[in-house]
């Protein structure tokens, strides 16, 4: 029961923003699930504890308790279900690690199970295969990547307001690389700026103010560059 309750405790704080405190509580409610021998809540535990490690900026100790809950996972032979979060974890930590190969066998464990996800899941999925490949310059299949899901969300968009703004970016982004859809592009930028000025996206709007810059040389718009620089 203790463990139960550092559990929702530590997940109460995460949503507070409050990662350090969050981390001691999921590490109590790991102690307390081992005294109690309740073995197999321990890897969803751990997936938790690890996106507490990323909010941290720690990936390394990311990447390790995503690699613990599996290790559990495999001793005590739990189904494959109790897997499918950490294996997305993983490919994800290994992603921003840029350690591709390991990236793309987790990726590859993840992706047969994408139709049974919904369409967030699939989004982070997807997106991280974007990434995935962007990150080694392979622009051509991150476009793939990228139309596997555009249309999807665009659909839903209302619902998922974030999330598209991100794929449309994404679109922009890889759209100047492969030089195709300017237009589409520009327009897009625009779009996803304006979304994320309005949520406080501060980071975000930089990265976009980046690719308009990019895509201002590109179209050899100095005015426009001038601004921006």
């Amino acid at each position: 029961m203790l463990g139960i309750v550092e559990n929702n405790k530590a997940s109460l704080l995460e949503n507070a923003n409050h990662p350090l405190s969050a981390k001691t509580a999921y590490e109590k409610s790991i102690q307390y699930y081992q005294k109690g021998n309740m073995h197999k809540r321990l890897p969803n535990v751990y997936n938790n504890l690890g996106y507490v490690y990323y909010t941290l900026n720690d990936l390394p100790m990311q990447a390790y308790c995503y690699r613990k809950a599996l290790f559990i996972c495999d001793s005590l032979s739990l189904p494959q279900i109790y897997r499918n979060n950490s294996y997305f974890a993983l490919a994800f930590c290994y992603v921003q690690l840029k350690n591709y190969p390991q990236a793309h066998y987790y990726l590859n464990k993840t992706y047969p199970q994408i139709n049974n996800m919904p369409l967030y899941n699939q989004f982070l999925l997807i997106n991280t295969f974007v990434n995935f490949y962007y990150y080694q310059k392979k622009y051509e299949e991150s476009w793939n990547y990228l139309m596997k899901i555009f249309d999807e969300v665009a659909q839903r968009q209302n619902d998922m307001p974030s999330e598209y703004a991100t794929l449309e970016a994404n679109y922009a982004d890889l759209a100047i690389k492969l030089n195709k859809d300017l237009d589409k592009a520009k327009d897009y930028l625009q779009k996803a700026k304006s979304y994320f000025q309005s949520t406080k996206g501060i980071i975000s709007v930089y990265y976009i103010m980046t690719m308009e810059l990019e895509l201002a040389l590109k179209q050899n718009d100095l005015q426009t560059a001038t601004h921006l620089v």
